[in-house]
């Protein structure tokens, strides 16, 4: 995965997180995908959107910030498909 989508990961991930974002990014990747937050590819991002979605959304439930974290993520996939 480019390093600037993991950034917008993090930082569409603060809005809800703060400054525990990256922690919270990297902790999903490691726990769920097995793998080191730099090791990340295109293929994980589905994988990865997935969980994240489930993560936050055991957070909060605040379904205006739901709904737009969820369009990111589902605009980042869209981009790694195409």
């Amino acid at each position: 995965m480019p390093r600037d989508n993991y950034n917008k990961l993090v930082e569409a991930t603060s809005e809800l997180l703060g400054p525990a974002s990256q922690r919270f990014i990297d902790r999903q990747i490691r726990n769920h995908l097995g793998k080191e937050p730099g090791k990340l590819n295109q293929a994980d991002l589905k994988q990865l959107a997935q969980w994240l979605r489930l993560s936050v959304g055991v957070l909060t439930d605040d379904e205006v910030l739901l709904n737009k974290y969820s369009q990111v993520l589902d605009e980042l996939c869209r981009k790694e498909t195409s």
